[in-house]
Formats: structure tokens, sequence, C-alpha cells
């Protein structure tokens, strides 16, 4: 029964369209060839379990240390950390996770009272925060703030200047370290050093640094304008 609920777990929605191409294929491959047909099905059951949307249970156990990813622990050792991180030289705990095309990400965005109470009642625990008005139940795409822009007539400001507005406000208003200011921003890591100690994503600090940018925005008077994508 444990395996039949390690296996047979729901597929996200968003991969069903990926789904229907590769039954597609492998039927347009039964008229080949009859093993071609069956490598095709393989493929669309591992594109089904690629899409795999798992029910998460975040702990909130203090002492625990939560994985931004699924994986295996490769390696657990006491080392002392990379100068860069300015850590001192105390030894710390190193915790490799391996990850592979198989396994899967956790992302998690905190949200502040105020924006929990735009938001309205709960929806669905799979529904979308923001999803097309063309097409209900789907992601927006990555064009959508530019169209509001565009329709609020407001050449003067782009995407990528609210992102680095909110990036200096963050860095020059408040304490939040620059780890904490880029995980905001969705940015990875490059050093492949630093990358292997960040473990955490932050989130409760993230919260904090939401919350002083939700200050920030009522304060200059804009904080109830919501614009509907």
């Amino acid at each position: 029964m444990n395996m039949l609920k390690i296996v047979a777990v729901p597929m996200h929605k968003e991969g069903r369209k990926f789904v229907a191409i590769f039954a597609a294929i492998t039927v347009a491959l039964s008229f080949l060839w009859e093993p071609l047909f069956w490598l095709g099905c393989g493929e669309t059951v591992w594109c089904c379990y690629f899409f795999r949307d798992l029910v998460r249970m975040i702990p909130q156990n203090d002492p625990l240390v939560l994985s931004p990813a699924d994986g295996v622990v490769a390696l657990i050792e006491e080392v002392v950390p990379p100068a860069e991180l300015g850590l001192g030289q105390e030894t710390a705990t190193w915790a490799s996770v391996f990850m592979n095309v198989f396994n899967c990400h956790v992302n998690r965005v905190p949200l502040t009272d105020t924006a929990i109470a735009l938001l309205g009642e709960a929806g669905a625990p799979d529904a979308l925060v923001f999803d097309s008005e063309a097409m209900r139940g789907t992601p927006i795409s990555d064009m959508s703030m530019t169209a509001v822009l565009r329709r609020m007539a407001r050449a003067d400001i782009t995407v990528h200047g609210l992102r680095s507005t909110f990036r200096d406000l963050a860095g020059e208003t408040t304490g939040s370290p620059r780890e904490v200011i880029e995980a905001a921003l969705a940015h990875g890591i490059k050093d492949k050093a630093e990358a292997a100690y960040a473990r955490s994503d932050l989130f409760d600090k993230r919260r904090k640094l939401m919350e002083a940018w939700e200050a920030k925005a009522i304060e200059s008077g804009h904080g109830g304008n919501v614009i509907a994508f």
C-alpha cells in the first residue's frame, strides 16, 4: 500500500498537454513499428511521473533542516565554510543532496497578512494565485506584467525596473542580508561552493522582508491598488 501511494500520485494539470503530446506520438509510432509503440508507452508513463504533484507536509519543528528539493543525501561531514560566506573558521555540518531529473522541487512564497486578505478565500490546494484571464486554470504568461504596463500606457516603467526597485529598496532600507533579498528575487547562486551550503529557502526571513516591502508600499499610498491581469 505504501508503494502504491508513492507511485500513484496525482499529476499536475500543467503536465496534461505534454502527456497528450507523448500519447499522440506513441499512437503514430504504432503505425510504423510495434516496438516503437511500446517504447512510446514507456515514455508517456515517464512523462506522467515527471509531472507528479506530490502532497507536501512542511515540518515546523525548529531543530529540523528543510531541504529545498527532493534527493538523496550523498554526503554529511564537518567542514570549514568557505571564506566568502563570512561564517568564520568554525567547522559546520555540510549536507550534500544529490538531485536528478526525477526529483521534485518545493517552491514556497511568503505572503503578508494584507496580501492574503486581498486574495480572499482560499481556493483548492492546487489553485493558482494568478491565472490567465483568457484561459482560466492556466498560469499567466511571462509577458502578462508587460501587457499590464502597456494597458496603463506606462512606457516609462518596465518589469525589470520594478524588480530593480525592490532590490534597491530592500538593500538600502531594510536589514535583510543579501542572500535573503536574492532569494526573494528567485536568483540562483552561481558560486558552486556557496550553493552547496545553501540548503534553506530562508522562508521566515523572506516573510519579514515582504512585510517591510508591504509597509513601504502602503506608506506610499499605493498599497490598495489591485490591477487585474
